[in-house]
C-alpha cells in the first residue's frame, strides 16, 4: 500500500515475480498511478488472509471466508507454488470501499506478488448482501423504486474480483428479477404528471453517488424552455410535492432526492441539455 500511495511504482517491482513482471512490467508505472487515486495513505485493514502449502503450480483451490454469516463468500485461484500467500485488503479513508486481492508464491524461500486485483467490494459503505438486506425491507414496504435502486447498487459489487461468489449471490439476482418484475408491473414509463398543468413526463430513476452517500436521481421530459429557469423551477416545485404520491417511499429515509429536467429525450448519441435541481429532505 505504501508503494501505491506513494507512487513508488520501482518500490512495486520489487515484490512482483518475474512472470508478472514480464507479464505487466511495461505498464506498472501506469497501473499504480491509477491505483493511487484510490489510495489515500498507506494505512489499511484485513479482509481476509489465506495459506496454502503442499500445493503444486496450477492446483486449483476454493477458500472460503470467515468473516460473517451475512457477507460469507467463497473464491478459486490456482496456486502459484509450493507455498501461497493471499491477502485481501481494504485502503483506509475512502468514500467507496475498494479492496486489493494480493496473490503471493513463495520463490526459493522468498515471497513474491504474482497476480493482484482490484474490486469494488462495497458501495455507499454496503457490501452486496447488505444492499440486499435492505432492499427486501424496502420491498416488504411496497418502496418498490428504493428496493429497485439497492438491487442495483448490490448488482454493481456482486463480484468484486473474478470467481468471487457470495454464498447468497443466487437469492440476490432471483430477488433483483422480481423487483424489476414488479417496477414494470406498477410503473409505465414515461409518468406524465397530468396534475400538473405542464405535464412533466417522468422517463427515468437512478441512483447517483455523493460525498453524502448515494440518493435518487429522477428525470423528466419538461414542456418548458430550459432557459426560462423561473418557470423551471416552479414546476419543478410541483413535481417535489407529488413524487412521493407517484413512487412510494421514494421521499423517506433519505436525505436528498435530485432532479434533471430536460426539453428531449436524450438518445445516447448526441449530448442533450438539462438543468437539475435538489430537494433536500426532513
Amino acid at each position: 500500500m505504501e508503494a501505491i500511495a506513494t507512487k513508488n511504482a520501482d518500490g512495486f517491482k520489487k515484490i512482483m515475480s518475474s512472470a508478472l513482471l514480464e507479464k505487466s512490467g511495461q505498464d506498472v508505472d501506469q497501473i499504480i498511478e491509477q491505483l493511487s487515486s484510490n489510495v489515500k495513505n498507506k494505512a489499511f485493514d484485513y479482509l481476509d488472509k489465506y495459506y496454502t502449502s503442499n500445493s503444486k503450480k496450477g492446483m486449483n483451490f476454493t477458500l472460503f471466508s470467515s468473516i460473517s454469516e451475512e457477507n460469507d463468500y467463497n473464491f478459486s485461484y490456482s496456486s502459484f507454488s509450493d507455498e501461497n500467500f493471499i491477502s485481501i485488503i481494504i485502503p483506509k479513508e475512502q468514500n467507496d470501499d475498494i479492496f486489493f486481492a494480493l496473490f503471493y508464491g513463495k520463490v526459493k524461500s522468498e515471497w513474491k506478488l504474482f497476480s493482484f486485483q482490484v474490486g469494488q467490494y462495497k458501495i455507499d459503505k454496503k457490501t452486496a448482501p447488505e444492499h440486499y438486506k435492505i432492499a427486501k425491507e424496502q420491498f416488504k414496504n411496497q418502496y418498490y423504486i428504493d428496493a429497485f435502486l439497492s438491487t442495483r447498487l448490490a448488482k454493481q459489487c456482486l463480484n468484486p474480483i473474478k470467481s468471487w461468489e457470495y454464498y447468497k449471490q443466487e437469492d440476490i439476482m432471483t430477488f433483483g428479477k422480481e423487483v424489476q418484475s414488479k417496477v414494470m408491473e406498477e410503473y409505465t414509463m414515461p409518468i406524465k404528471l397530468s396534475s400538473i398543468d405542464t405535464e412533466p413526463q417522468i422517463f427515468d430513476i437512478l441512483s447517483i453517488g455523493t460525498k453524502e452517500g448515494y440518493f435518487p436521481m429522477v428525470k423528466y421530459i419538461s414542456s418548458i424552455e430550459l432557459s426560462d429557469t423561473i418557470a423551471l423551477k416552479e414546476e419543478n416545485d410541483l413535481v417535489q410535492e407529488r413524487i412521493g404520491e407517484v413512487f412510494t417511499g421514494i421521499d423517506k429515509n433519505k436525505k436528498y432526492i435530485f432532479y434533471k429536467a430536460l426539453n428531449e429525450m436524450p438518445n445516447n448519441e448526441t449530448p442533450v441539455s438539462n438543468y437539475g435541481f435538489e430537494q433536500k429532505l426532513n
